[in-house]
């Protein structure tokens, strides 16, 4: 499917899907970005977005495109929650110095793989494998 997606995130085109739709909302819902949202011909610049919360749909909807909202939580249990109730579940990641607490979360987190102390793409003899709404590839 083809797309000529707007340079502005506030115009999505009309054509076809946009992957930045969820970005107006997200800075109208009080989020903020770590950076201005850029797009130079075929490169779309990444963008971190803090202060997003939960039912922003930048954080339960999944990003097509160099998007990382932050998710600030209060606890560990508190985070678990948050990743269990996200309907995406590719991949997850953990990072701590306690090895029994890594295990003790991963344990708890309802998702396809969960890395530790590295990030999904760190690891490429990983294979993708999800729950929930998410199938395997």
């Amino acid at each position: 499917m083809c797309c000529q997606w707007a340079p502005n995130p506030s115009n999505p085109c009309s054509t076809g899907p946009n992957p930045f739709h969820s970005l107006p909302e997200a800075k109208e819902q009080g989020a903020t970005f770590c950076g201005e949202w850029r797009r130079e011909g075929n490169l779309i610049h990444p963008l971190l977005i803090d202060h997003v919360t939960p039912g922003m749909s930048v954080a339960t909807e999944e990003q097509f495109g160099p998007i990382v909202p932050v998710v600030r939580i209060q606890s560990v249990d508190e985070g678990i929650a948050h990743c269990n109730a996200n309907r995406l579940a590719l991949q997850g990641c953990v990072f701590t110095a306690n090895v029994n607490e890594a295990l003790r979360i991963s344990d708890e987190m309802m998702t396809g793989t969960v890395q530790a102390r590295s990030g999904w793409g760190e690891s490429r003899s990983v294979t993708c494998g999800g729950l929930l709404w998410q199938s395997r590839c």
